[in-house]
């Protein structure tokens, strides 16, 4: 009884003869080429029968893989039981898939094993670490079919000493430019942290937003602390939206135009005008605005896609500062397709704060722009109680500004708990949390107007799923009694910026996320007080 040998190559599965074999690297062979032997073979996998007597003769390249298959035999002599009749007819009803693709290599097209062929394939640039891992996967879905139908599992073959040292040399290799990835990276973090700090202090009317105490509210919910961040004046504007914007604006004309991170604002408005950049956006309000700011600093043209519940007051308002707005008959996802539209009929610089397929370094400016606020509140807190927040509330709307609030908290303050606060009208978050996946879901008119938003950011989604420790939901009554409450107390709130103090409420009736003496409660505050229809019933 002859065992078989299969060579599996791109797009290709054969059978070897044991001649075929022994002339890879035969003593005659390795004679008459002057000791050196044949070339190794260069295949993917390698799979064979047991016959331990041809593993010394096989000369393996770096990225061969063996594999000893452990049951099935045929003869080498057609039309003899056993032979290759028997064989294809044995291929065609056996019920694992590999096998099947070996044994009937020459009776059938094997799509099967085309199939799996064209997957170890796929991974033909990746480092041999990561191919052994591949195979391996491979491996492992055959013995977990092979254990349901008591069939015999795959044998991997060890791997040669040559064979370790190639795959040593390779991690080796992978370390160091890892590292030195790692170092690049490092360096432009810092180098950006500067530039961004910079930028933000070359605005106009540039001031750290106060952090307020709250000292009636911490004794009524039983809490050692409850602190506002009031961002009602962020460079002279009424939310904290410029801090993403113009960071985001800042590095997107940068690369657009070819200049580094360390170039002045009115080095980037001249580069940005050569080039006859223009800017276009969508927005429920305070964003537009803040992007119309940044065009009017740079001295570049804005346009605003808007959505019809945008009252005249607020379009008023992003016109003031130079920008162009276009009102919509849609919500706001409506406006978010238009204005990707109208970038690429157009050719104007798409800048948003929500991600899509495709479009992620510039939401992703925006929240490292946003992490400005974050760390004021640390140096904050250090000089008034000497003690990091154990909890944080944050509104959601896209979810680029809680994206923010996780990455910081979690990343500093591991034990530190974060909750989000959405219109009960418009709770895409809490809804992409319950499924477990980012799910849209259709708004209606709110209060909480800049919170109004049906569909979650990709980037932020993978942060707020692992990270968001409770998602809240609050009425329109509920933000307006937030509002009355922090107006009484010195801080001039709007209903977005007041809403994670309705969730904290419910929080501790709920009793939530531990909520104690020793907690220190910070309420970021999005949004200045402006006008809204106040709500006569929940």
């Amino acid at each position: 009884m002859e065992r078989l040998i299969y060579e599996i190559s791109r797009r290709n599965i054969r059978p070897l003869d044991r001649s075929s074999l022994w002339q890879v690297n035969t003593p005659e062979a390795l004679r008459r080429n002057g000791g050196r032997g044949a070339e190794p073979l260069r295949t993917r996998v390698v799979i064979l029968q047991d016959e331990p007597d041809v593993f010394g003769h096989i000369k393996l390249g770096p990225q061969t893989r063996m594999f000893r298959m452990s049951r099935h035999t045929v003869s080498a002599e057609e039309g003899k039981p056993g032979g290759a009749e028997q064989r294809r007819e044995e291929a065609q009803t056996e019920p694992v898939e590999a096998v099947e693709a070996v044994e009937a290599v020459e009776a059938v097209e094997a799509v099967e094993a085309v199939e799996a062929v064209e997957a170890v394939e796929a991974v033909e640039a990746v480092e041999a670490v990561e191919a052994v891992e591949a195979v391996e996967a491979v491996k492992a879905g055959m013995e977990e079919e092979e254990e349901e139908e008591e069939i015999g599992g795959l044998e991997e073959v060890p791997l040669t000493r040559w064979q370790k040292a190639a795959i040593t040399r390779r991690r080796n290799q992978e370390l160091k430019e890892a590292t030195a990835t790692e170092k690049v990276r490092a360096n432009n973090e810092r180098v950006h942290a500067v530039a961004k700090g910079a930028i933000k202090r070359a605005l106009p009317d540039y001031a750290i937003t106060p952090l307020t105490p709250l000292q009636d509210l911490a004794k009524e919910l039983g809490v050692g602390h409850v602190f506002v961040k009031d961002e009602g004046n962020r460079f002279g504007l009424p939310a904290f939206k410029i801090l993403g914007a113009s960071w985001a604006v800042y590095r997107a004309i940068a690369a657009e135009t070819g200049q580094p991170t360390t170039t002045s604002l009115d080095d980037l408005s001249h580069a940005a005008r050569g080039k006859g950049i223009r800017i276009v956006t969508t927005s429920e309000g305070n964003w537009g605005r803040a992007v119309a700011r940044m065009g009017r600093y740079l001295g570049i043209a804005v346009t605003v896609h808007v959505p019809r519940y945008m009252d005249e007051a607020t379009r008023d308002k992003i016109r003031s500062e130079g920008a162009e707005v276009i009102l919509h008959k849609g919500e706001y996802d409506d406006c978010l397709l238009t204005c990707r539209h109208a970038s690429q009929e157009t050719g104007a610089l798409l800048i948003l704060d929500t991600s899509f397929e495709g479009y992620t370094e510039i939401p992703q400016w925006v929240t490292d722009g946003y992490s400005s606020m974050l760390e004021e509140v640390d140096s904050q807190l250090q000089a008034v109680i000497s003690r990091p927040a154990t909890h944080a509330v944050a509104s959601v709307g896209v979810g680029s500004w809680a994206h923010a609030v996780v990455a910081h908290y979690k990343s500093k303050t591991p034990t530190a708990a974060v909750a989000t606060v959405e219109p009960k009208t418009a709770n895409c978050l809490a809804t992409s949390l319950d499924s477990g996946k980012i799910v849209s879901v259709q708004t209606d008119v709110t209060i909480m107007n800049g919170m109004n938003c049906g569909t979650v950011s990709d980037i932020a989604w993978p942060y707020l799923k692992n990270g968001v420790d409770a998602s809240m939901t609050v009425s329109e009554m509920q933000a307006h009694e937030a509002v009355v409450y922090l107006r009484s107390h010195g801080v001039n709130a709007g209903p977005c910026g007041a809403a994670p103090l309705a969730a904290l409420r419910d929080l501790k009736k709920l009793d939530w996320l531990g909520l104690g003496p020793d907690s220190v409660v910070v309420l970021y505050c999005t949004e200045a007080a402006r006008g809204y229809e106040v709500p006569t019933s929940e």
